[in-house]
This record gives C-alpha cells, sequence and structure tokens, in this order.
C-alpha cells in the first residue's frame, strides 16, 4: 500500500494500516521541500543614473532538503543580474549581495530579488545626475605679463542629485588650472580660477571655464610690462682730446603701462651724465642728450652706455690727439772734411691720431739749408734724411746742425 504526501504533510505523520478485524499504526517523518525564501535587508533607495545600485538580501532554505538555485536581480521584471548555483542544506541561509551599474531614464523603477520559489519587489528612484553649468562673472583684467589672471565663476548644479564635478580653466587652449567642487541639487557656488601669466601672454588671453556638462568663454586683457628700450644711439665724435662729445638715444617704452626711470650715460660701469624720471606711457618715445668730457685716456676710442633700468645701448667714441710730430737724430757725423756732405737722418714719431703733413728743416747755425715734406698718418713713424754742403775754405770750423 503507498500514499503520495502532500505540501502540508511535512511533519510527523500518523499512518494507519487496518482491516475488519484489527489495525496498526506508525509514525512516518515527512520532510518538507526545498523553499528558497527571499528578504531584503538593506539596498539604495535612490541611485544616480550612470551609477552603482546596491542591494543586500538573505536567501534561506525554509526547507528540509538541501537544493542549489539562482538568486536573479530584477528591472521592471527584466533580470539585470543573477547569483547563480547557490547551494543551501535545509534551513541554512545565506546573504546574497549585488552591485550594478544602472543605465536607465530617470523615475522610479521596480527592483525585485526573485528565487524560483519566492521573490520581493522594492521601489527604486532613480535620479538624474547632476548638471554643472557654468556662467563667468568677471575677470581681474587688465593685469601686466607676469601677474596673476583670476576669473570669478558661479557653478551651478540643475541636476537631481549632488557629486564632485571637476571645473577647468583653459587659457588660450591650455588648460591652466582646475578645481573640484561638489553642490547639492539646485544650488550655486562661486569659485576663483586663476593662474600666472608670463612675458609673451599679451595683449589678451582667449579663457574658458568648463564643466562635464557646461562652459563658459571670455576674453581678458594682458599688457605689456612697460620696458624702456634703448635705441638710435649717436654721438658727435670724433672729437679731440678734452672736448665734451655728445650721445643722443632715444628711450621707447614698448610696453604698455606708463613708467617713469632713471636713463645714464656710462663710462666703464660710472654714471657720468644722466636724465632723472623719464616718465613715458605704453608706445611712447623720447630722445635724450647726454654729456661726456673726454681725457687723455680715451683717445683713441672709448665706449659709453646708455643704459636704462631695462636695457643698454653701447656706441664707440674716436677721441682724437692732435698731430704732433716728434723727432729724433738717429745718424749724424761728428766730423766732415770741408767740401764734402752733412747728413742727418731723424726718426719722425706722429704721436698724434690724425694724419698730418709738416715740412722738416735742416739748419746750421739756426739757417735753413735744406726741407723737405712728411706726410704721416696718426700714431705712425717715418724716417727722414737731409744733407747740406760744406765749403772748402772752412777747415776746422765747427757749426751747429738742427733738423728739426
Amino acid at each position: 500500500m503507498s500514499y503520495e504526501t502532500e505540501a502540508d504533510d511535512a511533519g510527523e505523520l500518523e499512518v494507519v494500516v487496518s482491516s475488519d478485524d484489527d489495525d496498526a499504526q506508525t509514525d512516518a517523518t515527512v520532510n518538507a521541500p526545498a523553499n528558497f525564501e527571499v528578504t531584503v535587508d538593506d539596498y539604495d533607495e535612490t541611485v544616480v543614473d550612470g551609477e552603482t545600485l546596491r542591494f543586500d538580501t538573505t536567501i534561506e532554505n525554509t526547507g528540509d532538503v538541501p537544493d542549489e538555485q539562482a538568486v536573479v536581480l530584477a528591472l521592471d521584471g527584466e533580470p539585470i543580474d543573477e547569483n547563480s548555483g547557490l547551494e543551501l542544506d535545509g534551513g541554512e541561509s545565506q546573504q546574497v549581495s549585488f552591485e550594478q551599474v544602472i543605465d536607465e531614464d530617470p523615475g522610479e523603477v521596480e527592483i525585485s530579488i526573485q528565487t524560483k520559489d519566492d521573490s520581493e519587489t522594492v521601489p527604486v528612484e532613480i535620479l538624474e545626475p547632476p548638471v554643472y553649468t557654468v556662467d563667468i562673472d568677471g575677470t581681474n583684467e587688465p593685469v601686466e605679463e607676469g601677474d596673476r589672471l583670476e576669473v570669478e565663476t558661479t557653478i551651478t548644479n540643475d541636476g537631481e542629485a549632488a557629486g564632485e564635478r571637476g571645473i577647468t580653466l583653459t587659457a588660450d587652449d591650455e588648460d591652466v588650472k582646475e578645481k573640484a567642487v561638489d553642490i547639492e541639487p539646485d544650488e550655486s557656488t562661486t569659485i576663483t580660477l586663476g593662474y600666472e601669466t608670463e612675458p609673451g601672454d599679451a595683449p589678451s588671453a582667449d579663457l574658458e571655464v568648463s564643466s562635464p556638462d557646461d562652459s563658459a568663454t571670455t576674453t581678458a586683457d594682458i599688457e605689456e610690462v612697460p620696458f624702456f628700450a634703448v635705441s638710435d644711439v649717436d654721438s658727435t665724435a670724433p672729437v679731440d682730446v678734452g672736448e665734451t662729445v655728445e650721445v643722443t638715444a632715444t628711450i621707447e617704452n614698448t610696453g604698455d603701462g606708463i613708467e617713469s626711470q632713471t636713463v645714464g650715460l656710462y663710462y666703464d660701469d660710472d654714471r657720468v651724465d644722466e636724465r632723472e624720471s623719464l616718465e613715458l606711457g605704453g608706445d611712447d618715445s623720447e630722445s635724450v642728450t647726454f654729456e661726456y668730457d673726454t681725457t687723455s685716456a680715451d683717445v683713441p676710442t672709448t665706449n659709453l652706455t646708455v643704459a636704462t633700468e631695462d636695457t643698454d645701448e653701447t656706441i664707440d667714441i674716436t677721441v682724437d690727439e692732435p698731430p704732433l710730430f716728434d723727432m729724433e737724430v738717429i745718424e749724424s757725423p761728428d766730423t766732415v772734411v770741408a767740401g764734402e756732405s752733412i747728413a742727418l737722418t731723424a726718426a719722425v714719431d706722429n704721436e698724434g691720431t690724425l694724419e698730418d703733413t709738416q715740412t722738416i728743416e735742416l739748419l746750421v747755425d739756426d739757417e735753413v739749408v735744406n726741407e723737405t715734406e712728411r706726410t704721416i698718418e696718426g700714431q705712425e713713424s717715418d724716417t727722414v734724411t737731409l744733407t747740406t754742403e760744406t765749403a772748402r775754405d772752412d777747415p776746422e770750423e765747427t757749426v751747429d746742425v738742427t733738423i728739426t
């Protein structure tokens, strides 16, 4: 004899076998079938679109026999994740967790945990991600090259969730500053982004402030730093030693701002003349004149420098020493025979710096008896020989012979 048990027979079952004359009974244990029951423990009631949903649940086998089942995470009834092959003995339970990136339109959805025997469903709100809009309020323009350029910007979160976002400042297509901000939904914050400008950034910078969602642009003026350049340096040289030489130069402010500087004339690092408090606006220029009294140390050339606080230019000055023929007899006879010639040879040095032509004379007892002309360049030498005839009737006579 046999009997098909039913679900509610689980437990101790009294079995009786009887006839018309007698009966017998016994107790039988009926095991409950495996039943994987679902209990939701914890989950994210809201999740930002594109971010991860966390879901913790406990699965308990409320039956008496072991079994193996899959645990499924479903969104609006469609499976999106699965833990397959969960094995539980009768009466055993185990926590199952899911982490799943949600890619759905904002709104309410139903998230359920399903086994073959049971399921539990809860509502989850999918939020629009943070949307950071950008509005540039202004800059601290104009700034000079080398100064800090700052951009004041208002960032507004138009999304439904808070979240950290990077805000980037770009100058002329180059990222120069980044700052992270975290703003609650429908809230705003004002930030200042800045960077150090450099020489060459003038006359302006194209600026962009951007978030992952939005951007805004503006242009800021950058001025060149005042710079006093020196050009067109000239002088009244050449001059004779002891005279005053004038040096002129053009001073130009090649920058943008107004500046006042002292401009000087220098000799061997010593300031010998100056123009105090020369004030020039951007792109303005002015001619200045300096004076320098030459000395013998400047012969034949010297250097003078016109200098501003920013730069300098040097000019060569020619200083002339007047021609000066210095003579030295290098060959002369002590005695000659009456009637023969007297010859004197002299070295002639032009100790000046300028070429000159002079007459060289031979004198006998202060009377000119011969002469010649010589042209000698400055700082050069020549040799001159002059002769004169003696009288035959002047034996043993002593005469003074001079070359000059």
